[in-house]
């Protein structure tokens, strides 16, 4: 009887010690993962080239008379002759001048000096020049500097320019006071003078819807 006993408890030991919840290991504690900082990237987009945005061309019946005048043909033979009218526009900063066999160089046909200078294309941009040619024909009271400057290497045809603010004067005074101001394809008149002084007598303008004969003068 008692060693049953015995044997019954010690099966009751060994199913305890068997059943008995593991010691506590002390694991690592593990801290919370880390977040992540947001790296915070300010991305500077290249801001897209705006087109150059451009004026839509005029209209052919709607030419922009800001300054700007078609071609004009005017003459001088019949009213004051050449000597007056080169004295007159070399007065207002007009130059009579050919073309050079050297590159950036010109022939100043100096009329009221009488002598053929020869000037740099850095001079005459500095003198405010038209870049609109006038193209002279065969002038006899020019012929004896034509003849020096081509013996100084000139060619081509002479040819005059005027300051900027010359064509300026012309084109307020025509809007100021032409009745046509649109459409113009060009202007046709005669230089004179008057009692105003030197001037250039509007006759003629045409247009796309022909021809119209005008009658007024611009002070020069």
């Amino acid at each position: 009887m008692n060693k049953r006993l015995l044997v019954l408890g010690l099966g009751v030991l060994i199913y305890l010690l068997a059943n008995q919840s593991e010691p506590a290991i002390n694991k690592p504690v593990q801290s919370p993962p880390k977040v992540q900082q947001e790296l915070k990237v300010k991305v500077i987009m290249p801001r897209p080239k705006s087109a150059a945005v451009k004026s839509p061309a005029p209209a052919q019946d709607d030419v922009p008379h800001q300054g700007q005048l078609p071609p004009i043909e005017a003459s001088y033979r019949q009213t004051i002759g050449f000597r007056a009218y080169a004295l007159a526009m070399e007065e207002r900063g007009a130059l009579f001048l050919m073309k050079s066999k050297n590159k950036g160089e010109f022939h100043h046909l100096n009329y009221r000096g009488g002598k053929v200078e020869t000037m740099t294309l850095a001079q005459l941009k500095s003198r405010g020049l038209s870049s609109r040619t006038r193209l002279l024909g065969k002038e006899p009271a020019l012929q004896k500097l034509q003849k020096e400057a081509v013996q100084e290497g000139a060619r081509g045809s002479v040819f005059l320019l005027v300051p900027t603010h010359f064509e300026a004067i012309i084109a307020q005074e025509f809007f100021a006071k032409s009745p046509l101001t649109q459409g113009l394809l060009s202007i046709k008149g005669q230089y004179a003078f008057t009692h105003s002084g030197f001037v250039l007598k509007i006759n003629q303008v045409a247009t796309k819807q022909g021809l119209h004969k005008l009658n007024f003068s611009l002070k020069l």
